[in-house]
Formats: C-alpha cells, structure tokens, sequence
C-alpha cells in the first residue's frame, strides 16, 4: 500500500513537473508567438508604408511621364512654330528686297519722267551747258567769250540750231505723278501714285543733238545751254518759257555783262533780236508772235542753278534785278 501511494506521489510529482514544463514551455511559446505576431505586424506595416511609397513613387513617375510627355509636345509644337517664323522671317526678307527694289525702281521712275513731262525745278538738271562745250567750240572756233565778237558768236549759235535742229512736236508721254509716300525708320517709300499721259516731253540738249529735232523748249535749252557755256562768268542764260490762252512757248536769252545787251533767240519761230533791257526785248518778241505780255499769264525761267516761276513781271524783275545789278 506504500508502494503503491509512493508511486502515485511520484507520478504525481512528475506530472506536476510535467505541468510545470508545460506551462513554461507555453508561456515561452506564446511569448514568442506574440513577439512574432508583434513583428509581423510591424513589417505588415513597414510592407504597407513600402507598397504606399511604391505607389506615390509609381504616381509620380506617372505624374512626370505625363509632364515629360506634355513639354515633348509642347517642344515640338515650339520647334514647328520656330520652323515657320524662320520660313516666315525668311519670306519677310524676299519681300523686304522686292519692296526696296521696287521702291528704288518707282522713285527712278518718278524723277526720270516728272523731269521730262513738267516744269518744276527738277528741269534744272535738263540745262547742261558742259554738255556742249565741244559743239560751241566747233560753231564758233573757241570755247568762252570773246571781246569784240560775242554779239557775232551768240548770233552764230542761234544760226546753227535753227538750220541743224528739225522743229518736231512732242510725243505722248506716259509720267509718274503725285506720288504718297509712308515712312518705315529713316526711309521713305512710295505706296500711291498717278499715271499720266502727257502731250510733253522736255529733252536735254543731248537728246535734242541724239534726235537733231526737237520743239520750242528742246531748241531753247540746247541754245540756252550753249550761250551759258559760252559766256562764263561774264553773263548769264535762261530757258524762258511763257504761257498764255492762246499761246505756250519757250525762247532762250542771254544776258552778255560786257556788252550790256540782252538777247532773246527763238529758232523755232526764226526769231533773233537784242535789246539793253529784258523787258524791251520780250516786247519786240511779243510783236513779233501778235501777243501782248497781259496775254502772257505765267512765266517760268530756269538754268542749271535757278528756277523761277511767277507773273510775268516779277520774273522779269528777278531776272534784271540778278543780271544789272
């Protein structure tokens, strides 16, 4: 009976020991296990806030994907609108040059035919007197003014272009007129302009010599233009042109200082005469046509170095006033 109670107290000892191991293996197993669960759901959380930063990385590389995308576009879009202004700008330079020609053309155009086709000071540049130099010379046998035979040589000059110049009436002319001009920087051009046909074309003694024919004002520069070169300093020339109802037309006349004489030719009507004053020698002319100066209502008197237009009186006094005084 003792043996069996020490047995039982013994298996009692030992299952109380069992227990016991039992019980701290638990423990630690479940101290463990909660240590896991602890890290596990710590690193759910690390893999969380991984998976939410791989996300707003993922977003993000979207975002610039995107971005990336949009200033490729816009680049391209920027590349295209570059390519066409420099086609543009490109263009603009053609046109700049044919405007600029175009422009250089008109005003040549403009000043060539408004010369020839009216009276404005622009005809100054008609009167050439170094232009027929040679040809004095070879009329008369020398170049300038000569004391004692001037009144002789001017007569000579006038003798040789009425019998070498064909009295021939003008030809229409087409001309540039009343030209509107813009200002782009420090140039001018020509955006509006007129045509207009002409019965009047004004040639220069060159032209006249080229053709030998001409009308009244084409034989009157190219005599004016030899009496200028002929006497220098010592008189002076003008073409003079007068304009009534009845009657336009130009003469030459000369004032020789020396000899103080005026003198008014007109090849084209076979006209000669002299006089000591201006006035007396365009009333011998007048005469001579069947006019009176109150017929005349314009005058225009014009060299290489003036131009003078007005009443007949005030040219007549501007002209006197410059040569008697």
């Amino acid at each position: 009976m003792e043996r069996t109670s020490l047995v039982i107290l013994v298996l009692l000892v030992a299952l109380a020991a069992s227990n016991a191991a039992w019980v701290t293996l638990y423990s630690h197993s479940k101290y463990n296990t909660e240590n896991l669960l602890e890290e596990n759901q710590r690193l759910s959380r690390q893999l969380e806030l991984l998976a939410n930063k791989v996300k707003e990385l993922d977003e993000n590389n979207t975002r610039l994907l995107l971005q990336l995308r949009d200033i490729s576009t816009r680049y391209r879009r920027l590349l295209g609108l570059l390519q066409q202004a420099n086609s543009t700008i490109a263009n603009a330079a053609v046109v700049a040059r044919l405007i600029e020609n175009l422009n250089t053309s008109l005003t040549t155009l403009y000043t060539y035919t408004s010369t020839h086709a009216y009276y404005t000071p622009r005809v100054r540049s008609l009167f050439t007197p170094g232009s027929v130099a040679d040809l004095v010379m070879a009329i008369i046998g020398h170049p300038v003014y000569t004391q004692g035979s001037a009144l002789q040589d001017m007569e000579k000059l006038y003798e040789w272009v009425q019998e070498n110049i064909q009295d021939a009436p003008d030809h229409n002319f087409i001309a540039v007129k009343d030209p509107e001009y813009v200002e782009i920087g420090d140039s001018k051009y020509i955006y509006s302009f007129q045509i207009d046909i002409v019965d009047n074309y004004i040639q220069s003694p060159s032209e006249t010599l080229q053709r030998m024919a001409g009308d009244c004002e084409d034989q009157s520069i190219l005599l004016a233009s030899m009496y200028k070169i002929y006497l220098e300093d010592v008189g002076d020339a003008w073409v003079l042109c007068m304009f009534s109802d009845k009657y336009d037309h130009c003469v030459a006349i000369a004032w020789i200082g020396p000899e103080k004489t005026f003198i008014l030719a007109d090849p084209a009507l076979d006209y000669y005469g002299k006089a000591g004053g201006l006035r007396s020698v365009l009333d011998d002319w007048l005469g001579y046509v069947g006019m009176s100066m109150k017929q005349v209502r314009r005058m225009v008197a014009f060299n290489d170095k003036e131009y003078i237009e007005d009443v007949p009186y005030n040219v007549i006094y501007t002209i006197e006033e410059k040569t008697l005084s």
